[in-house]
Formats: structure tokens, sequence, C-alpha cells
């Protein structure tokens, strides 16, 4: 069995359900590899929450709600596995 198919990426079409955990962490888990889950959109918004991280400044005034949302969910998380490292 070749990597991706025991790590179960979802790029892999047909794919058989194995019901196996292939990633968990704090809580969560999946039966399918995580990367390929994560959209352009996605990763954008990890650079955005990286580099209001790292400067504090976003540029408000240009930012959408859906990236107003996606900062505050990043950011719970962030301070979650901060949180969860103590």
């Amino acid at each position: 069995m070749r990597l991706e198919e025991r790590r179960g990426c979802g790029w892999l079409k047909p794919r058989k359900e194995s019901g196996r955990i292939v990633w968990a962490r704090g809580g969560a888990a999946t039966a399918e590899c995580p990367r390929s889950a994560i959209t352009a959109q996605s990763a954008a918004w990890l650079e955005l929450f990286a580099a209001w991280k790292w400067t504090g400044l976003a540029g408000e005034a240009e930012l959408t709600a859906r990236d107003v949302d996606a900062l505050a969910i990043l950011n719970r998380e962030w301070e979650r596995s901060r949180n969860d490292e103590r």
C-alpha cells in the first residue's frame, strides 16, 4: 500500500472508506488526510493569521466579515493549543 493510500488522501478517487483514523490532535480526528482538504482560501487565512500574530496588524479596514471570523477562529484554536501545552 502506498503512503497516500495509507494516509487516506482525499484526492485519490475512487477511495475505499477504511474508517481508520489517520490524523488526530486536540480532540479532532479524521479518516482522511487533512492536507488534502486545505483550500487556497484556507491557506490564505492561515497566512493572514500568521502575519497578524507577527505584526499585530491585519489592515482591519480591508478585512471582510469572513476574514475577521477566520482570524477569530484561528486565534481561539491558537490559544487553546497554547493552553494544552502547559
